[in-house]
């Protein structure tokens, strides 16, 4: 080799075949510790099965009322074809409600109507919503003074 010595290049030549040597040795040792742990892991999946109690047929428990009938079936709005809107509530249950909670959400929650539904039971009731909503503010505001 360029630049070296006699010396330098036994030395290199010795120390290429030791990496050599010990790159063949850490290879042969990690393909011997993935093998070992290969196997260990099949071990354990092979014993699971075995290791699972099994159900006697006796022991299953029958399945009761399945499918569900349709009055305690989930209505969804949105995905059901024969779903129909709550009826509304009475003029008197709505104002008792609206004093109760003052509030527009408040009243469409405990109701389940929506936003539409709402007011209109508000207006069927003759609530004023934009009236109560300025008198509630007009209120705070005393309040804090």
């Amino acid at each position: 080799m360029i630049g070296l010595s006699e010396e330098e290049v036994t030395a290199l030549e010795a120390a290429k075949a030791s990496a050599l040597a010990a790159q063949i040795i850490i290879d042969r040792l990690v393909r011997k510790s993935r093998d070992a742990r290969l196997t260990e892991i099949l071990a354990r999946k092979t014993a699971r099965p075995a290791a699972m109690p099994k159900i006697l047929p006796e022991k299953i428990p029958e399945r009761q009322d399945f499918p569900k009938p349709a009055s305690r079936m989930p209505q969804h709005p949105k995905n059901r074809w024969n779903w129909k809107p709550p009826a509304p509530p009475e003029t008197a249950i709505v104002r008792e409600t609206f004093d109760l909670v003052k509030s527009f959400g408040g009243l469409a929650s405990t109701h389940s109507l929506d936003h539409t539904q709402t007011k209109r039971a508000l207006r069927e009731a003759g609530i004023d919503i934009c009236e109560e909503i300025a008198r509630d503010g007009v209120a705070a505001s005393l309040s804090r003074s």
